[in-house]
């Protein structure tokens, strides 16, 4: 990449701002920086935040404290699969999520093999509560 392009690639942007009378100080943001600080606020604003996880182990959980049954995994998932597909319809050209998605599905499909092989009754009980179709 030329020298020029790279500079204007990044291109910074100086910000004075007074604290007090006595002290100025000096913030370089680089228009990437801010890009990143902007597409990380929208992504945590898409995530599951730990009251809502919470409430979810607590729903799916199969003894107190039980946060890494399969069922509660699955359950996780389920709530994150949701949310990215809400995501990808607004967003249909973005690949990197769908990607993301389909790793999620096949993770939960693994889960969901291994509960069903470990215990049918388990399987069905969870796949009803998750409104999930059976294969």
């Amino acid at each position: 990449m030329p020298l020029l392009a790279r500079q204007k690639f990044w291109q910074q942007q100086t910000i004075t701002m007074e604290n007090s009378s006595f002290l100025k100080t000096r913030v370089l943001f680089s228009t990437r920086v801010l890009f990143a600080f902007f597409l990380f606020s929208y992504i945590i604003k898409n995530m599951l935040n730990p009251k809502e996880k919470e409430k979810i182990i607590q729903e799916y959980e199969t003894k107190k404290s039980d946060t890494g049954s399969p069922e509660v995994q699955c359950a996780v998932l389920s709530e994150q699969i949701k949310r990215l597909l809400g995501h990808l319809k607004k967003n249909p050209k973005d690949i990197h999520s769908k990607r993301g998605l389909l790793q999620m599905v096949a993770k939960r499909r693994k889960l969901l093999k291994y509960i069903q092989k470990k215990s049918v009754r388990r399987y069905n009980a969870l796949i009803k509560k998750l409104g999930l179709k059976k294969r």
